[in-house]
């Protein structure tokens, strides 16, 4: 099949256009939709620093090339966030200091066995000894946005990148609409908080309508270092994995399903915003950061973690997972960076 913009022969054929691509118009396609949204949704004001959260993963890895391809001029930074989970997280740090060499940019690592006391592996296995309902994705994800938002304002970001995709948005947006959570749904969309709060520094997704598959195939292409080895071994507990499951045999059915859901988001989101918030955003009394609560959710999971005590003896990760075996995650997808 040749390429609908050349006679070269298409590498890529995606079904919900249907558009047909040889590698340079497939290259020059995925760039520009994260161009037009970057301009369309105005992530970045002249002079601005930009800070992004690179894990290694390709969907970080692309969005930090194409960023400093997009926007030359702003002064650039990255921010990697060390979970302690071994034989996965190290792998892709590495592939990130990679990325940070090659295009010459400033990074901070953070690392949870400083911050928090515990590596995440510590921190899994303290879960399922003491039987706690959240799963290892809640600690992570609550530790993680607190420690992204840090380093950026300790870095003095005017705004932070993130990688999330068109599916990672997808699973979002039906996540919290089957769950009735109307003030998380309202919270989505492809920048957050885009007021200035002292505390808080904005978020952007350049990548937020371009599907998985392409962006590995982006990062293929262009020969971007990134991990795509393992994923994380302690994510098959996710909720996450049903939502993609859904969403991915939805659009197996019906190509365009996850970009139809995409636009009736946005279609929707400025009717969400009347949603009223839980509560008033105020300093956490114990470590300062914004929060809703008297105390941020991150420190109240520190605070059982330590309480805890120390492991008698740390496992591995296929032994901590054996601790959980769970037959309703059995057989679900893993959820991927």
């Amino acid at each position: 099949m040749d390429c609908q913009r050349c006679t070269k022969e298409a590498i890529i054929s995606l079904p919900y256009g249907p558009h047909h691509f040889c590698q340079e118009h497939f290259e020059y396609f995925f760039e520009k939709r994260v161009r037009n949204i970057t301009r369309i949704h105005e992530f970045f004001e002249e002079g601005e620093k930009i800070a992004i959260a690179v894990s290694g993963g390709k969907d970080s890895v692309v969005a930090l090339n194409l960023i400093r391809r997009i926007m030359p001029r702003h002064e650039i930074v990255g921010i990697s966030i060390d979970e302690g989970i071994d034989g996965y997280r190290n792998k892709a740090i590495d592939e990130a200091l990679k990325n940070y060499k090659a295009l010459d940019i400033d990074y901070k690592i953070i690392k949870y066995e400083k911050e928090i006391g515990n590596s995440m592996q510590e921190i899994v296995q303290k879960t399922h000894m003491q039987g706690w309902k959240e799963n290892s994705c809640t600690f992570c994800g609550v530790f993680r946005r607190k420690y992204i938002n840090q380093a950026a304002l300790e870095m003095g970001a005017d705004k932070l990148v993130t990688g999330h995709n068109l599916d990672d948005e997808v699973q979002s947006i039906c996540m919290n609409f089957f769950t009735d959570n109307l003030e998380r749904l309202a919270r989505l969309g492809p920048r957050i908080q885009m007021e200035r709060i002292p505390g808080f520094v904005p978020r952007v997704k350049p990548l937020y309508t371009s599907p998985e598959e392409e962006v590995e195939l982006f990062a293929q292409l262009k020969n971007y270092p990134h991990y795509n080895d393992r994923c994380c071994p302690f994510s098959h507990g996710a909720d996450r994995n049903i939502y993609r499951m859904m969403v991915d045999m939805m659009e197996a059915k019906k190509p365009g399903t996850k970009n139809g859901i995409i636009r009736s988001f946005l279609n929707l989101k400025p009717h969400l915003q009347n949603i009223p918030a839980q509560g008033k955003f105020q300093p956490c009394q114990v470590c300062g950061d914004l929060t809703s609560q008297a105390t941020c959710q991150a420190c109240v999971f520190e605070s059982r973690i330590k309480g805890v005590g120390k492991l008698p003896q740390l496992l591995s990760p296929e032994q901590i997972n054996a601790m959980a075996k769970s037959p309703q995650t059995s057989g679900l997808p893993m959820y991927t960076e």
